[in-house]
C-alpha cells in the first residue's frame, strides 16, 4: 500500500513521517543526546588537560552512562511508538464509518481522510501535556490496524500522550462493537472539574510540584559548576510546564462552561 501516512513492513505497518515531524517526534532523543554531549565534552576536556570543572571524571563517567542510556532507550521507545497495533475484526465499511464518527463526536477528533483502506484522525490539543494525537487507521478484511501516536505535525513536542493514545483505541473499539450489536449512541455527561476526587488530585500535584522546584533552587544555589546544574534546570522546566499548563485547562474549562 503507498501512501504518504504509513509504511508497509513485513511484520505490519509503521507511521510514515514528514521531514518536519522527524524533529518533532525525535525531540527528546535530541535532547537527552545534547545533555549526554555535555559530559562527554567535560571528558574529552580533562584528557586534554583544559577542564574548568569541579566534577571529577568518574562522575562524568557516571552521568554520560546515565543520560547516554535514557537517549539511546527513548530513540527506541519512539520507533515502537510508529508501529500499529492489529486487532481481529470483522466490519463493514459503514459501521467503521459510523464508530469513526461517534468516537469524532466524544474525544472531538478530526477526520482527515477516510478511504476505502485507510482513515485518519487528529485531536487538537486541549492545552493538556499533551499535544494532540494523530489516530490512523488501516482496514483489511478480518483486520484492523491502528496506531495513535501524539502527532508529529504539531509545533510543540510532547513526550506522552498522558494516556490519550490509549483512550483514542479504546474508544473507537468499543464503539465500533456498540455499532456491531446496534447500541444506540449516548453522549456522557461532562465531568466535573471540580469534583472531590479531581480536587484532591490537583492539590497533592500541585504541592509534590512546588516542593520540586524548592529542591531544584537549592541545588542550582549550591552547584560548583554546569554538571550540578542541568539536572535541576531540567526538572524546573518539566515542574513550570505542568503548573503552567494545569491552570491553562482549568481557564479554559471554566470559560466552555460560562458559554
Amino acid at each position: 500500500m503507498h501512501s504518504p501516512f504509513i509504511i508497509e513492513t513485513k511484520s505490519g505497518f509503521r507511521l510514515k513521517l514528514k521531514r518536519g515531524e522527524w524533529i518533532t517526534h525525535y525531540f527528546i532523543c535530541f535532547f537527552l543526546g545534547f545533555i549526554a554531549f555535555l559530559f562527554f565534552k567535560g571528558l574529552i576536556e580533562i584528557s586534554a588537560n583544559v577542564y574548568e570543572g569541579v566534577v571529577p571524571s568518574e562522575d562524568l563517567w557516571m552521568m554520560l552512562i546515565v543520560w547516554g542510556g535514557m537517549c539511546t532507550l527513548s530513540v527506541v521507545w519512539q520507533v515502537r511508538k510508529l508501529r500499529f497495533k492489529e486487532f481481529l475484526a470483522e466490519y463493514s465499511n459503514d459501521e467503521f464509518n459510523s464508530a469513526l464518527k461517534r468516537t469524532s463526536k466524544l474525544l472531538s477528533w478530526r477526520i482527515v481522510l477516510n478511504e476505502s483502506g485507510l482513515a485518519v484522525a487528529e485531536r487538537e490539543s486541549d492545552f493538556t501535556a499533551s499535544s494532540g494525537e494523530r489516530i490512523t487507521f488501516v482496514k483489511q478484511k478480518g483486520r484492523l490496524f491502528i496506531n495513535s501516536v501524539v502527532n508529529p505535525g504539531s509545533p510543540r513536542p510532547s513526550l506522552h500522550s498522558f494516556g490519550w493514545n490509549q483512550r483514542n483505541t479504546l474508544t473507537f473499539l468499543e464503539q465500533l462493537s456498540q455499532v456491531k450489536k446496534d447500541i444506540p449512541f449516548q453522549m456522557p455527561p461532562p465531568e466535573k472539574e471540580w469534583s472531590l476526587k479531581n480536587t484532591l488530585g490537583r492539590i497533592l500535584k500541585y504541592v509534590f510540584a512546588l516542593v520540586l522546584l524548592s529542591v531544584c533552587f537549592i541545588l542550582i544555589k549550591e552547584a560548583k559548576g554546569i554538571e550540578g546544574v542541568i539536572i535541576p534546570v531540567v526538572v524546573i522546566i518539566i515542574a513550570l510546564i505542568y503548573l503552567i499548563l494545569d491552570v491553562m485547562i482549568v481557564t479554559k474549562r471554566k470559560a466552555k462552561e460560562k458559554r
